[in-house]
């Protein structure tokens, strides 16, 4: 029986490495076992101690090593990706590595694709524990004002938008996130991402590493997602919730370590919120934890919904994966608000989730169990959600008692108002 013929995909995987020569062996070898293999590896020892001798090493793919003085990550990233020939290029750090599939994905030599950006999931391993990560790109300024979405090696490129763009070298980002920025420029310049659902790599976090230094992370993530913010072209809801998702998490970082932006940020917010928010519902719950100064800027008090989303949106962000784990987190965390802000204050006796929808079944899953719950609906009064009867608000009576969690979030305001109209405290409305 013949030898079964290798595939090769004209793809080359390049590796920055700085005295980590050891377990460059490692990376090398989960490069070897992918199907199929990339035409070319570049390495380059950006100034070890002892350089790396890869002379004879028997390698299946061609393999080229570029001696440099010591530059950073970013500037020996750099120095590969100018010598980059193929179509698409991955970049690999030294101690990390690769499973037999992760360039399973790239279309042949005689495939046209309209995709610049492939990205893929990861294993992250640190402190002995493995967990499966998947980034959720869908619209890449969303995923991408939310926070970093993955290291590097998870992302495929197309070359010719890459060799323009480049890592940034400069001291600024000398701490980390240069490939958040790198990915962040991509989608500035409109590149098209997808999403394989696959796992394709290993993400080793060790300590001592870059990305275990804290503070510095902390302030290049700041840096990073600043300079792209304010370069954003904002024009939905999800991109604007996105980015008021990561102001609240790291608004202090901005003050601290880019104070001089903090106006800047919070200006865009209030124009961005104006402009694309249709739902105060996420915005009220999203500015709850901040300073009353801070989110009196952002959200000034007389601010207004000015484009409710329209019906055939929300119907297909229920269907959109990507969209329906942003809501449904944002729905958890209101209901975690709500059992704290209540918590031994006064006794929950029943609870009421005004919609019955797939937010309402959700949180119906979780607490029918511990309380009473009443879920009301006009429109599908008279049915039933997960075996509860669908009330019509008139078949209700609201007391100052009563606690109401709103799920139908198109409709928040109006029935926030018509809830305080009929004497329920504000203070038990979420």
């Amino acid at each position: 029986m013949g030898q079964r013929t290798v595939k090769y995909v004209d793809a080359t995987i390049v590796i920055p490495c700085y005295n980590h020569n050891e377990l460059l062996l490692g990376a090398l070898a989960s490069i070897a076992q992918l199907r199929p293999l990339p035409k070319k590896v570049i390495v380059v020892d950006d100034g070890s101690d002892t350089p790396i001798e890869l002379d004879d090493y028997p390698f299946p793919s061609s393999l080229t090593v570029i001696r440099q003085s010591n530059m950073g990550l970013a500037a020996a990233r750099n120095t590969g990706l100018r010598s980059v020939s193929t179509h698409w290029v991955m970049f690999l750090d030294a101690d990390d590595e690769l499973y037999p599939g992760a360039l399973g994905h790239l279309p042949s030599d005689k495939v046209v694709s309209n995709i610049d950006v492939f990205v893929s999931g990861y294993t992250l391993q640190r402190d002995g524990e493995k967990s499966d990560v998947f980034p959720q790109i869908g619209d890449p300024i969303a995923a991408l004002l939310r926070g970093n979405p993955a290291p590097v090696h998870c992302y495929c490129f197309k070359v010719p938008k890459l060799q323009s763009i480049g890592f940034d070298e400069t001291d600024e980002l000398h701490g980390g996130h240069e490939d958040y920025d790198f990915i962040c420029k991509l989608a500035l310049r409109k590149s098209t991402f997808a999403t394989i659902h696959t796992v394709s790599c290993k993400y080793i976090k060790r300590s001592g590493s870059m990305s275990s230094h804290i503070e510095n992370m902390n302030k290049t993530r700041v840096k990073v997602w600043t300079r792209f913010f304010l370069q954003c072209p904002v024009q939905s809801d999800n991109q604007v919730m996105a980015a008021l998702s990561f102001f609240k998490q790291y608004w202090r970082h901005i003050a601290q370590f880019v104070p001089e932006k903090m106006d800047a940020v919070t200006e865009h917010l209030r124009k961005c919120l104006q402009a694309n928010a249709s739902n105060s519902a996420e915005i009220k719950f999203m500015l709850a934890d901040l300073p009353e100064s801070l989110a009196a800027c952002i959200w000034p008090a007389d601010s207004q919904i000015q484009a409710p989303k329209p019906l055939h949106t929300l119907q297909h962000e229920l269907l959109d994966w990507r969209v329906q784990e942003v809501v449904r987190g944002i729905a958890l965390q209101r209901f975690h608000t709500m059992l704290r802000a209540l918590e031994g204050k006064q006794e929950i006796r029943s609870l009421v989730l005004w919609g019955a929808n797939d937010i309402a079944k959700m949180l119906l899953t979780i607490s029918q169990r511990l309380i009473r719950v009443i879920v009301v609906d006009s429109a599908r009064a008279g049915g039933q959600l997960m075996g509860s009867h669908i009330l019509h608000p008139d078949e209700v009576e609201f007391t100052s008692d009563t606690v109401v969690l709103i799920t139908a979030h198109r409709y928040y305001d109006d029935i926030y108002s018509h809830l305080l109209s009929n004497g329920v405290n504000k203070e038990r409305v979420f």
